[in-house]
């Protein structure tokens, strides 16, 4: 036999099986020619005080084993705090709040008959925009132009003020 690795665009894993049904792969071939499915997100977060969370059973498709009868590695990191509970299958990382960075986890299941599939989880830190703490009070003239510096309210140490996109909202009678 052979083994065939591909990449499928879905939302998650068990989202490849209708993707393949949809590319018109006869269904009676999938239980038999499947071994694993495996998803693989990205996830931004920087300095938060919560961490994120990944169930790796949301991850894994195999069509013959249940997600308790996998065995998992999770490959360590030299920049995320990560913790792996093999007993829930979930990992836990901590983003470090001084620096913004690109990990990428190789994460490998093993089923009970010894095939495996390794994914890589590309985690991406990155901090948000932020805007200034207090923007007071704005007066302007009536029926006269206002300009706003929007760069002098906002900072974002990843991207530059320049990259930011503003959204507003106010009453119709402004």
């Amino acid at each position: 036999g052979h083994i065939v690795l591909s990449t499928l665009h879905t939302n998650d894993a068990l989202g490849a099986i209708p993707r393949l049904l949809d590319m018109q792969v006869e269904s009676f071939l999938l239980a038999s020619t499947i071994n694993i499915l495996v998803a693989q997100r990205l996830v931004l977060a920087r300095g938060q005080t919560d961490t994120t969370s990944l169930q790796l059973d949301h991850f894994l498709f195999d069509p013959l084993y249940g997600p308790q009868e996998i065995q998992w590695f999770v490959s360590p990191s030299s920049a995320l705090s990560l913790e792996f509970d093999d007993q829930t299958r979930l990992v836990r990382l901590h983003a470090p709040a001084s620096a913004s960075l690109w990990e990428q986890l190789r994460v490998t299941a093993t089923n009970p008959d010894g095939q495996t599939a390794t994914a890589a989880i590309e985690v991406f830190v990155n901090a948000g925009p932020q805007l200034a703490a207090d923007l007071g009070p704005v007066a302007f003239a009536e029926d006269q132009p206002f300009t706003w510096p929007l760069d002098e309210l906002a900072s974002d140490p990843d991207a530059g003020t320049a990259r930011l996109q503003w959204q507003f909202a106010a009453p119709p009678e402004l």
